[in-house]
């Protein structure tokens, strides 16, 4: 039940001089929050902002829901709940960028978003309600939930749709090259999982980096599930549903990786593939075959070469927005979290 939208690229030229130390209120206001107990806490510091562990605990039950309706089982709790601070802080920072620049979104906005979930679902607004509260959240909590999204939508949207450019040429290409691979009507179900540098690394770092995703692969090859492994290890976005990509053509890939996949034995983790300094271990389940117009194959092939490019511009985007930040996990048991 959740709207999917365009890959994220954004880019503010202004945000980073205010942001190079922690502001002296955030420290006074982390010492009295934790003079209130755990329960509120300050876990990490976020700019201008803090994270609370009262904020933490609604993220991580919120991701736990979902996992348990996608059938994801968690791997250990400490590695599951650090993925979800590291995607809380990047949650917190594009946020604060939209409120930058006066992004916003009207109630109307939600509620033609939330019939737009009904319609795709085939259920009514009731049926939204009672499958929400099942798995553990409120409705207010679920329209929030939204409205943020909606917001961060619009924040991507307009830096992809400006900046990423496909042409005529580049979709004659893809169809002639999908054509001598008879790739273009073969799909596949794939897993991934990012084993990523931090910016600016060491030689050491790096090193570090290509044995982590040996020994992630080893851990799975010897009984961890590999979405327990992306859970535990990813430092994708989609860490926390598995690290799962659903049915997709190769050319929605980085050509590393696509490269590889035909040849995969179903079920079987790859051995790791470097992509620029970055390490990646995949997990095909199945291909299957479709047949479609022409007019269709280049609207898809338009679709497969867009979210190529914004793929690659993700990952850069959500680093320099990291970078670009003050980031400080206070809470010790957290603290892993701020490599990831």
């Amino acid at each position: 039940m959740t709207v999917k939208y365009l890959i994220k690229l954004f880019l503010l030229v202004c945000f980073s001089s205010a942001l190079a130390s922690t502001p002296a209120a955030l420290t006074n206001s982390t010492s009295e929050t934790q003079q209130s107990g755990f329960m509120n806490r300050v876990v990490a510091i976020v700019n201008n902002q803090v994270i609370t562990q009262n904020q933490l605990n609604v993220a991580i039950q919120e991701a736990k829901a979902m996992a348990a309706q996608s059938g994801i089982s968690i791997p250990d709790e400490q590695s599951f709940d650090q993925q979800v601070l590291n995607q809380l802080i990047t949650r917190t920072i594009a946020l604060e960028l939209a409120k930058l620049n006066n992004i916003t979104v009207s109630d109307d906005q939600v509620n033609l978003a939330i019939a737009s979930v009904l319609e795709h679902n085939g259920m009514t607004l009731q049926q939204l309600k009672t499958s929400i509260t099942q798995s553990g959240l409120g409705f207010d909590q679920y329209q929030e939930n939204l409205k943020e999204q909606l917001i961060l939508n619009k924040l991507e949207q307009q830096a992809v749709a400006n900046n990423i450019m496909v042409s005529q040429s580049e979709v004659a290409n893809y169809l002639a090259q999908q054509d001598r691979d008879g790739g273009m009507n073969t799909l596949y179900d794939v897993q991934h999982i990012l084993i990523a540098l931090p910016d600016n690394p060491t030689p050491s770092q790096v090193d570090a980096t290509a044995q982590k995703a040996q020994q992630v692969r080893d851990q799975i090859n010897q009984g961890l599930s590999f979405t327990e492994a992306a859970i535990k290890y990813s430092s994708a976005g989609d860490a926390l549903q598995g690290g799962d990509l659903g049915w997709i053509s190769l050319d929605q890939l980085n050509p590393n990786l696509a490269a590889i996949i035909p040849n995969m034995a179903y079920n079987k983790v790859s051995d790791p593939i470097q992509v620029g300094d970055d390490w990646y271990l995949l997990m095909v389940a199945g291909q299957r075959q479709y047949n479609d117009t022409d007019d269709y194959l280049k609207r898809q092939a338009e679709m497969a070469i867009f979210q190529r490019k914004a793929g690659q511009a993700v990952q850069t985007w959500q680093a320099q927005i990291r970078g670009a930040s003050y980031v400080k996990i206070v809470a010790p048991e957290y603290q892993d979290a701020s490599s990831s």
